[in-house]
Formats: C-alpha cells, structure tokens, sequence
C-alpha cells in the first residue's frame, strides 16, 4: 500500500511539473482577459457607417451579456484554480536549486518531455547520463518531499 500511495505522489508531481507553465499563464494573464470580457459586455457594439441608424437584433443583444458572463465566471474560476494551485506549488519549487529545476524543466515541461533530454543536459551542464539521471530522480524525490 505505501509503495502504491509513492508511486501515485510521484506521478502526481510529475502532472504538477507539467501543469505549472499553463497554471501561471493562467494566473498572471487571467486579470487582462476579464478586463477585456468585462469591456466587451459595456461597449455599445460595433458601429457601421452608413445613413441609416443602426439596430441590432434582439437576440443578439440576448444572447451575448450571458456568453460573456459565463466567460467571465470561467475565468475566474480557472484564476482561482491557479492561484490555489500556484500557492501551493511554486514555494516547493522555488525551494530546489537552479540546477534541480533545470533538470526537472527539462525532462517535464519541455514541449517534447524526455525525449532527448538527457543528451541536451549532459551538453549543457557537462556531465554524465548517470549523473543526470540521479540528479532527476533525488530532484523529483526533493519536491515530492517539499509539497507533500
């Protein structure tokens, strides 16, 4: 039973690493999005040149204080959901070294995962596949240790 609940804190930290870029985009760019929506919902609409004054129809006018209103409850429940997230997850993660992160950036948020990422950090940090392989599981043990 403890080696199942270890190996599920492990996965579970290896989806947190791949979920902390999409969660920050989320947090630091969720206010900007809603001060748009919120925008959107208080302009008059698009205006059109022309002699003839210009009516909107009803339905349109029905239809869209309510899309954007659930956007804006989407929004703030996917800025919530990062800050409850973010607040959880980056003190952890500011708590490794600069190395440990790289490390771990490397084999999981990187676009590709860990295709080649032992290669690409023997490269840039001048050591061997069982140095960064070691390093990536006492890194992954590291966090597992900070967040849980």
């Amino acid at each position: 039973m403890m080696e199942r609940e270890a190996i599920n804190r492990t996965d579970d930290v290896k989806s947190a690493i791949r979920d902390y870029p999409r969660m920050r985009y989320i947090y630091d760019n969720s206010p900007d999005v809603a001060k748009e929506v919120h925008e959107a919902m208080i302009s008059p609409g698009k205006t059109q040149p022309s002699e003839l004054p210009a009516v909107q129809s009803s339905s349109e006018v029905d239809g869209k204080i309510p899309r954007l209103i659930d956007r804006l409850d989407s929004l703030q429940q996917q800025y919530y959901d990062a800050m409850l997230f973010i607040s959880w997850f980056e003190p952890a993660w500011l708590h490794l070294q600069a190395v440990e992160r790289e490390v771990l950036t490397e084999f999981y948020m990187s676009g590709n995962l860990r295709s080649g990422a032992t290669y690409r950090l023997m490269s840039s940090l001048h050591k061997s596949a069982a140095w960064v392989d070691y390093n990536r599981r006492r890194s992954l043990r590291r966090l597992e240790r900070h967040l849980y």
